[in-house]
């Protein structure tokens, strides 16, 4: 998945949080893998199988200064949220050629019978590739072993099980992993992380640093949900110019490109949004708002442009609720758009800006990741459509509701003096199972 936030907006919006490195191999306690993108970013052309694995474990970290541990995550198709179906159709109709049965038949791991992105654009094609590429990273992290400096590698497999390296070892993730059983690969690495960090803090020791690599822009907004103390994200790979400029594609940055990273710092995206756990949801939110993930569009196209919607992160209609649950209030957040909507309105229908709204909500409750879920039901009524007849009705007479978007924000027992707001009358975490 992918944040639609515009590229040029996000980088200005991150830049505080933005290194730009040579190399991705980044010094780290912990690295995490978004399996199924980064094997799609790595298979490329008729590569085998075999060689994009081996690419793969060799941009995750140093052999020389391993980490102790290494987190690679898959998709378990039948652990989805409901609204999963909906964006997999989706997907299905933009397809316009993809690999015949016979071709997806002719697989082998030594050998192509057609490039990836023909087998990825099917259903059929993408499981057999993803078969094939598994067992191939299988063989490759046992190849890149160095005993008895090699990290313990995890992987969280498309049927919900893991398979962990050396044999015969036990991996710190396997509770957190099977107490939420998310379905996909991004939501898996979340909650390990999570617990990682959050134990360590309970412990009274630094939280582990932790590497995430992805090319899905979205996980920037999904670990905004944690309290991701020493984790940064490396994202895709970009080209510095001789100037020293960076740009996103190679042709622009010629002649004589140097390939490049962009990493995240989670440390620095708090100070962005602000230290508590309440600021960081209601910037969580208003960044949906902006550009929507796979499962909401954002407001864009009922008026309100993305940097208007970014401008809104650090306001406060997330807030604490009546009854102490993490709300979205209704009427201040349609007093936060009334005055604020721009002129390109190229939807104006108010059942749609509704459904669009309890997308968002779905999301959010997503995305806050309450200890125990596995993901939410999308609630067609979650917020109330009323009897107005557009949007700018809408606005005018928004319920004085709140919608609860989680019981509580789950943070660590512990934490640094910077944070003891964030820790302030939240549920604790100590463990993969529910708060304390």
């Amino acid at each position: 998945m992918g944040w639609g936030m515009a590229a040029e907006l996000r980088e200005d919006l991150l830049r505080p949080a933005e290194t730009i490195l040579d190399k991705p191999l980044i010094p780290a306690d912990i690295v995490a893998v978004d399996g199924n993108a980064m094997l799609r970013n790595t298979a490329i052309g008729m590569a085998p199988a075999s060689t994009v694995a081996q690419r793969l474990v060799a941009r995750l970290y140093d052999p020389h200064a391993p980490p102790s541990d290494v987190l690679i995550c898959f998709d378990c198709p039948r652990a989805m949220v409901d609204l999963r179906a909906e964006v997999a159709a989706k997907r299905s109709r933009r397809v316009l050629c993809a690999a015949s049965a016979t071709t997806v038949a002719a697989l082998t791991e030594a050998s192509m019978p057609c490039e990836w992105e023909l087998l990825f654009a099917s259903s059929g094609g993408k499981a057999a590739a993803m078969r094939m590429l598994i067992r191939a990273v299988k063989r490759a992290v046992v190849a890149a072993a160095t005993p008895p400096r090699s990290p313990t590698v995890t992987m969280s497999l498309p049927d919900g099980t893991l398979w962990v390296y050396p044999f015969g070892s036990t991996s710190r993730f396997a509770d957190a992993l099977a107490a939420q059983p998310y379905g996909e690969a991004e939501a898996q690495l979340v909650v390990a992380i999570r617990s990682a960090v959050y134990t360590a803090a309970a412990e009274g020791l630094p939280a582990p640093r932790t590497v995430v690599h992805t090319i899905d822009t979205d996980i920037l907004l999904q670990l905004l949900g944690i309290w991701a103390r020493n984790v940064s994200v490396v994202m895709a790979k970009v080209w510095k110019a001789k100037t020293g400029a960076i740009y996103r594609s190679r042709k622009a940055a010629a002649p004589a490109p140097a390939a490049a990273w962009r990493v995240y710092s989670f440390d620095a995206l708090r100070a962005i949004f602000g230290r508590t756990a309440l600021a960081v949801a209601n910037a969580q939110f208003w960044l949906l708002c902006a550009g929507g993930v796979d499962y909401c569009g954002g407001i864009g196209g009922f008026g309100w442009y993305q940097k208007t919607c970014a401008e809104l992160a650090t306001t406060a209609q997330v807030c604490r609720g009546r009854d102490g649950a993490v709300v979205l209030a209704i009427k201040p957040f349609a007093a936060a758009l009334v005055g604020r909507r721009n002129g390109v309105r190229r939807n104006a229908d108010v059942d749609a800006f509704v459904d669009e709204l309890c997308r968002l909500v779905f999301c959010a409750r997503y995305y806050l990741w309450p200890a125990g879920s596995t993901g939410p039901a999308y609630d067609p009524r979650a917020i109330p459509r009323g009897k107005a007849a557009t949007v700018a009705e809408w606005l005018a007479s928004a319920p004085d509701d709140e919608v609860e978007l989680a019981a509580a924000v789950v943070v660590p027992q512990g934490g640094g003096p910077d944070d003891a707001q964030s820790l302030r009358g939240y549920a604790v975490y100590t463990g993969p199972g529910p708060p304390q």
